[in-house]
């Protein structure tokens, strides 16, 4: 057993210390450069445009510009789906003189949204109160 590895490692330090012989090295350089440029992750595929994608690409831009172009124009005339706000909200929350039908629609919106939140924060005052009033009947 001991002959026969020792006649292995003979010829394996035969293989490693001779070098490979080549015929011809340029061919082999020429093949392994074609190899090269044939490989798939060179050529691409041509990617046909989905037509959808674009599509909905070109729907997106316009609606990021009309929802732009609402925000920043002012609306010269009011329809009547139009929803008021209610005059005691109005004289709440508008301070300076300039008329409702004027404002943006993002002021409007503003407008609307601090009065709720103030009278949110008005219910859970009232509720707070409420609860520490039960807290203390209960423990009388």
């Amino acid at each position: 057993m001991k002959k026969e590895e020792m006649n292995y490692e003979k010829w394996l330090e035969q293989l490693k210390k001779t070098p490979p012989v080549l015929k011809n090295p340029d061919a082999l350089t020429e093949d392994i450069m074609r190899a090269v440029k044939a490989a798939p992750f060179r050529n691409r595929p041509v990617r046909r445009l989905n037509f959808a994608a674009w599509c909905s690409a070109i729907a997106a831009t316009l609606l990021l510009g009309l929802w732009v172009a609402e925000a920043v124009a002012v609306d010269p005339i009011l329809s009547s789906e139009v929803t008021r706000i209610p005059k005691p909200y109005q004289e709440q929350t508008l301070t300076d003189e300039r008329s409702y039908e004027r404002l943006m629609t993002g002021e409007k919106r503003e407008i609307f949204f601090s009065a709720s939140r103030s009278r949110k924060k008005k219910m859970l005052k009232r509720e707070r109160l409420y609860t520490r009033y039960e807290q203390i009947m209960k423990n009388e």
